[in-house]
C-alpha cells in the first residue's frame, strides 16, 4: 500500500501493492487480481475497479515481494472535502482461491498558513539541501518567506536564482498551486506580485486565475505577461546569473540535466587569459571575450566547490568526464577539476 497516509487536494499519489505468498501453477506462473474501491469519509463509493492485474507472470519462486503490475494513480481533487479516506483492497490469488482484503486509511488536508522560516539560514539550510530531502509542501510557505524577506530578493541576482529554485519545484509538485492562490489575498502587493511571477512562469494553466485580477495586480501581469524568464535552461549558459539559475535547478530537483548544463560553459575555457588582456587594453572586442572567461571561470569554480559539498554532483562530474561524446574540451576540464 502507499506509504503515505496524508495528501493535498490534487496532489497525485501512486497506490503500490506488494505480493508474497502467491501461488504458482504447474508452469510456475502466478496469476493474482485485485479490486480497488476508494470511499469517502461517509463510506459512500467514491471510485473502484475491478479485476487490476497484480501477478501474470512466470516467477522463479513464490516467496519473493512482488510489486504489482498495476499501480493506479490516484488524485483527490479541488472539490472533495478534508478529511479520512478509505482505500479498499481485496487481493484474489486465482491459482490458489485465496483472498485478501487490506484497507488503507488517506487523510485529505488542507494547507495551513502561517510562517515557517524564522530566519535567513534556516531557509539557506533547506534550499541547500532540498534535493536530497525534498518537502514540496513547504515550499508555499517558504515562497511567502522569500518573497517578502529583502535580503533574498533586492539584489537582482539573488531574485532570479532563488526564483528558478522555486519555478522547478512548483513544476514538479503543481498541487501547491492551490495553496499558494488560497493564501494570495491576505498578502502585501509586493508578495502578491511576486506571486503573480510564479503563477505566469510556471508550466501551468493558471490563465483564469491570473485573468481575474484588478488594480494594480492586473498592470503587474500586463507587464509580465508577454515577456519570457531571461534564462532558457535548455541553452548552454553565457553569464553567472544563467549559472546560478541552473544550480538552482539542481538544488531544487538533482537533476543530471542542470550539471551537464554547467560543464558546457567550460567551453569557454578558450578564452582563458582575456580578462587580464582586457584589463590592458579595455577594448571591447576585449571586454567580450573576458565576460566569456569570467563566466568559464564561475563555472569551473562552482562545479569543483560543489563537488565538495554534493556526493551527487561529484558522481554526475565523474560520469560525464568519463562516457563516451563528452566535448574533448569539456573533458580537459574536467580532468582538472578532478585532479
Amino acid at each position: 500500500m502507499s506509504h503515505t497516509n496524508q495528501v493535498y487536494n490534487n496532489q497525485n499519489f501512486s497506490l503500490l501493492v506488494f505480493i508474497n505468498g502467491y501461488e504458482l501453477n504447474s508452469e510456475s506462473r502466478a496469476n493474482v487480481v485485485y479490486d480497488l474501491r476508494v470511499l469517502n469519509p461517509d463510506k459512500t463509493i467514491r471510485f473502484e475497479q475491478k479485476d487490476l492485474v497484480a501477478l501474470s507472470g512466470v516467477l522463479p519462486n513464490n516467496s519473493n515481494l512482488q510489486l504489482s503490475e498495476s499501480i493506479p494513480g490516484i488524485c483527490f481533487d479541488e472539490i472533495e472535502m478534508p478529511g479520512d479516506y478509505f482505500i479498499d483492497i481485496t487481493l484474489r490469488d486465482l491459482n490458489s482461491k485465496l483472498s485478501i482484503q487490506i484497507t488503507q486509511v488517506i487523510s485529505v488536508i488542507k494547507f495551513k498558513e502561517g510562517k515557517d522560516f524564522k530566519s535567513i539560514g534556516e531557509f539557506i539550510e533547506w534550499q541547500k539541501n532540498y534535493y536530497q530531502y525534498p518537502t514540496p509542501n513547504r515550499a508555499a510557505k517558504a515562497f511567502l518567506y522569500f518573497a517578502s524577506t529583502p535580503e533574498l530578493n533586492e539584489k537582482e541576482s539573488s531574485f532570479w536564482s532563488n526564483f528558478y529554485f522555486f519555478l522547478e519545484i512548483f513544476n514538479s509538485n503543481k498541487y501547491m498551486v492551490s495553496a499558494i492562490q488560497s493564501s494570495y489575498k491576505k498578502q502585501d502587493l509586493k508578495v502578491q506580485i511576486y506571486i503573480i511571477f510564479l503563477l505566469k512562469y510556471m508550466d501551468h494553466d493558471n490563465k483564469i486565475f491570473l485573468e481575474s485580477l484588478t488594480g494594480q495586480e492586473q498592470t503587474a501581469y500586463e507587464k509580465i505577461k508577454d515577456v519570457d524568464l531571461p534564462y532558457d535552461l535548455s541553452l548552454e549558459p553565457e553569464s553567472g546569473e544563467h549559472l546560478d539559475a541552473l544550480w538552482c535547478t539542481f538544488m531544487a530537483s538533482g537533476k543530471f540535466s542542470a550539471i551537464e548544463k554547467i560543464t558546457t560553459a567550460l567551453k569557454l575555457s578558450i578564452y582563458d587569459g582575456a580578462l587580464e588582456i582586457y584589463k590592458e587594453s579595455k577594448s571591447k572586442d576585449d571586454y567580450e571575450n573576458a565576460y566569456k572567461d569570467a563566466v568559464y571561470t564561475a563555472a569551473a569554480w562552482s562545479i569543483e566547490s560543489n563537488m565538495k559539498q554534493h556526493p551527487l554532483v561529484e558522481k554526475y562530474i565523474a560520469y560525464i568526464y568519463a562516457r563516451s561524446g563528452t566535448d574533448e574540451i569539456i573533458r580537459t576540464e574536467l580532468a582538472k577539476i578532478l585532479d
